[in-house]
């Protein structure tokens, strides 16, 4: 006997707050959603739902995500020592992409203009070289 699914309203008071803390802080809904544990479509149901339902669960969730969203857009700039943890944290959360930023906040710190030897630049020149020689003659 398959198991019934757990109401919607249910996860909306189990998981709004993560979402609406998520968007606060400026995180887009998608990555809110993925943080609260719940697919993107889900999300955008609860909201439409909300729009629908001004005086249910949904609509003061919907509600509350609208403020949250008001909220991230009016903060003040991060400081450059505020952008340094976040990235930070990122980083060590296991984010490429952080990690590289960081790095490239640390060597822009050093003052050294020269960028590092790309490892791949040199694979890069030879198929460049390639598609220029497609007989091979050297």
């Amino acid at each position: 006997m398959p198991r019934p699914k757990k109401r919607d309203s249910g996860r909306i008071t189990e998981v709004g707050g993560t979402v609406v803390g998520a968007v606060a802080a400026g995180v887009s809904l998608a990555d809110a959603a993925r943080r609260a544990g719940i697919s993107e479509r889900t999300l955008y149901n609860w909201l439409k739902r909300g729009e629908h339902e001004p005086d249910s669960t949904y609509g003061m969730f919907a509600a509350a995500v609208a403020a949250a969203r008001d909220h991230s857009t009016q903060a003040p700039p991060m400081t450059d020592d505020a952008l340094r943890v976040a990235v930070s944290r990122a980083a060590r959360a296991g984010s490429i992409q952080a990690m590289r930023l960081y790095w490239e906040m640390l060597h822009a710190d050093t003052g050294d203009e020269e960028a590092p030897d790309d490892p791949l630049l040199a694979l890069d020149e030879l198929a460049r070289w390639r598609r220029a020689n497609p007989s091979g003659a050297r």
